[in-house]
C-alpha cells in the first residue's frame, strides 16, 4: 500500500520526539516496513553511547537494519568497522569529513571557509574520501566551517569554492 506524505511526516516526528534508543529503534523499524522512497540509515554516534562504538553495529543489525553512518573516523578502529560491516553485510550510507574529533562544525580550526587553512582542509577531505572509498561509502558530509572574521563573505565563499572543486575529481575517482 502507498504511504501518505502526512503519514510518512507524522511517522517521522514521531521518530525524532521519542527518547530513548530502544524506543527509537522501533520507531525506525515500523518506518522500514513500509514501502516509499525512505530507506532509514541508523546514525551510530547517536544511539548506544555507553557501548563501544564497534558493537553498535552488531545492535543495529540485530534490529534488521542494514545501513549506518557516523561522524569522524580519525577516533574509531577502521579494521574493526570494517570486520563488523562484513559480518553483518552493512552498508556504510554517509560518514564525515571532518577530522577533527570532537569539535563542533562552528569551532573547526581547519575549515574551508579559511583562506589560511583551507589547503588543510582540503588535505582532511582528500583522506576522508580515502577512508569513504574504503567502506564503499559514497557519501561524505562536508562542513565548510565557522564564519572567518578576518574575510568578507566573498573571501570566504571564494575558499570554500576553490577547495571542493580541488577535492572534486579526487571524490569523482573515488565513487564518492
Amino acid at each position: 500500500h502507498r504511504v501518505s506524505r502526512l503519514s510518512v511526516t507524522v511517522r517521522l516526528l514521531c521518530f525524532i520526539s521519542m527518547s530513548g534508543t530502544e524506543k527509537q529503534l522501533l520507531a525506525a523499524e515500523k518506518l522500514h516496513t513500509h514501502t516509499f522512497m525512505v530507506h532509514p540509515s541508523i546514525c551510530l554516534e547517536m544511539i548506544y553511547e555507553d557501548e563501544p562504538f564497534v558493537d553498535r553495529f552488531s545492535r543495529v543489525a540485530g534490529h534488521g537494519f542494514d545501513t549506518v553512518e557516523f561522524w569522524t573516523w580519525p577516533d574509531k578502529d577502521l579494521e574493526a568497522i570494517e570486520a563488523r560491516i562484513q559480518e553483518h553485510d552493512l552498508s556504510i550510507s554517509s560518514m564525515s569529513a571532518i577530522r577533527e574529533t570532537g569539535t563542533p562544525p562552528e569551532e573547526l580550526d581547519t575549515a574551508l571557509t579559511d583562506p589560511n587553512t583551507k589547503a588543510e582542509a582540503v588535505t582532511d577531505i582528500e583522506r576522508s574520501i580515502e577512508v569513504a572509498a574504503r567502506f564503499d561509502c559514497s557519501s561524505l558530509m562536508v562542513s565548510v566551517g565557522p564564519t572567518q572574521q578576518h574575510c568578507t563573505h566573498q573571501e570566504m565563499y571564494d575558499s570554500v569554492v576553490s577547495g571542493l572543486r580541488e577535492v572534486a575529481p579526487v571524490a569523482e575517482a573515488a565513487g564518492v
